[in-house]
C-alpha cells in the first residue's frame, strides 16, 4: 500500500535501479484503489523475474524481495498489504 499521490512510475524506476545479477525484470501488474484499500491509498502489485547461474533457493529470493521492499519503504512509505 502506498499513498495515492505517489506515481507508480517513480516506484518502478526505483526498483529497476536495484537490478543486479539476480533481479532481471520488474513489472507492475496491478494498481487498485477502493474498498478494502484505505481511503487515500492504492495497492500496487509488482512482478519480479529472478535468474541465477545456479538454482535459486527460497532464502536467496526472499533476501532480494526484502531488498526491494526496503527500498520502497524508505523512499515511498510503502507497507505490505495484509
Amino acid at each position: 500500500l502506498v499513498e495515492e499521490r505517489i506515481p507508480v512510475g517513480d516506484m518502478l524506476r526505483s526498483v529497476q535501479s536495484l537490478s543486479g545479477p539476480l533481479l532481471t525484470e520488474v513489472r507492475v501488474f496491478d494498481v487498485y484503489a477502493g474498498s478494502p484499500v484505505p481511503a487515500g491509498q492504492k495497492s500496487v502489485a509488482f512482478g519480479f523475474t529472478f535468474q541465477g547461474e545456479k538454482t535459486l533457493t527460497d532464502e536467496v529470493v526472499d533476501a532480494e524481495v526484502g531488498r526491494v521492499l526496503s527500498r520502497l519503504e524508505d523512499e515511498f512509505g510503502v507497507r505490505v498489504r495484509s
